[in-house]
């Protein structure tokens, strides 16, 4: 299990520093020293120009604001499909003039679907703007879904056209409906204590984690659980269901020794939350990618054939610090 995890986990941690800048200590395996963590300190946060200063380069504006949606109606409430509408067919979407999206209905989700004064933001909000510009269509936009398998199960029952909802690729979601092209390709992360790391005899990471006296937590209900019951098979991994009032909490009291997510997650929680870093050690695990895609429904492939094509020729796929420094003026 040793050889597997310091195959897979190639890693680079990333350490905010408790002003604003975020740096990146190289590190080659899990299976290297945790004390090693301190040495070989480099830039990883851009486009920030100098760390004196801090001072931002300015970047081309990639982000969808609130007033460029202007052909986007923000929904509350769930409702049917128009009667005779078929879900997920391209030429139906045309012919009704409009798409409906399914997407989960919390008002802030970071750097996906964030509500501003003016609207909502994000990387999700772009996704679903832009697919409608291309078509020339209105989108609904349908905020009434608790979790992300709640999205799936809608596209599945045909109660929208496309999902979008920071979701992950599992099997068992891969049953039920059909996944585009990724629009966001995140990397899967831990936050870990540092006190787990205090007095330690360990010669590696996976000697901590990957023990049955370690408890690790992770969102339940989610590939990111999955995906800690996976590689840390030796631990104890508790499903939560929430993140920082369930997760962060746990792992500020030490009930658990580290949290398994995403980069992006991990990252906006550390710009928000500084101080954090005191605390905490921000793992990223660069081989362990976490395409994010949109859904369509399972019988229907015009759609989703569109949605590729139009990611591959016609979007930006921004990388995760570009993402954050899009957005970081949003972020709470």
């Amino acid at each position: 299990m040793e050889a597997r995890l310091a195959k897979v986990f190639v890693i680079a941690v990333s350490i905010v520093a408790v002003t604003v800048g975020i740096y990146t200590v190289g590190i080659r395996t899990i299976g290297i020293s945790a004390n090693d963590v301190r040495n070989s300190v480099s830039p990883f946060w851009q486009p920030w120009k100098n760390r004196a200063s801090r001072q931002p380069v300015p970047h081309k504006k990639t982000h969808i604001s609130p007033s460029d949606c202007k052909n986007i109606e923000f929904v509350y409430k769930n409702f049917p499909m128009k009667s005779g509408a078929k879900c997920g067919n391209l030429a139906d979407i045309l012919k009704r003039g409009e798409m409906v999206i399914c997407a989960r209905k919390e008002r802030y989700v970071a750097c996906c679907q964030m509500q501003t004064k003016d609207g909502y933001i994000g990387e999700d909000v772009r996704l679903a703007t832009e697919l409608g510009n291309a078509l020339g269509v209105k989108i609904i936009y349908k905020m009434v879904y608790d979790t992300y398998d709640d999205v799936v199960e809608a596209i599945y029952n045909c109660e929208g056209d496309v999902g979008i909802a920071n979701l992950s690729y599992t099997p068992t979601r891969a049953k039920k409906v059909m996944f585009s092209s990724p629009y966001v390709i995140l990397n899967k992360a831990i936050l870990i204590n540092r006190l787990a790391m205090v007095g330690q005899k360990a010669r590696n990471l996976s000697e901590i984690l990957n023990v049955p006296a370690a408890k690790i937590a992770a969102l339940k209900n989610t590939s990111n659980e999955n995906f800690a019951k996976e590689i840390f098979s030796e631990a104890q991994i508790l499903g939560e269901a929430e993140w920082e009032t369930g997760a962060i909490k746990k792992l500020q009291q030490t009930e658990v020794v580290a949290v398994v997510d995403d980069n992006m997650l991990i990252g906006t929680l550390i710009m928000e939350q500084p101080n954090l870093l005191l605390k905490f050690l921000p793992v990223i695990l660069k081989e362990s990618k976490d395409p994010i895609s949109a859904i369509t429904n399972i019988k229907e492939y015009s759609l989703n054939l569109f949605i590729n094509k139009f990611l591959e020729n016609k979007y930006k796929i921004l990388s995760i610090p570009e993402v954050l420094e899009t957005y970081r003026d949003y972020i709470k």
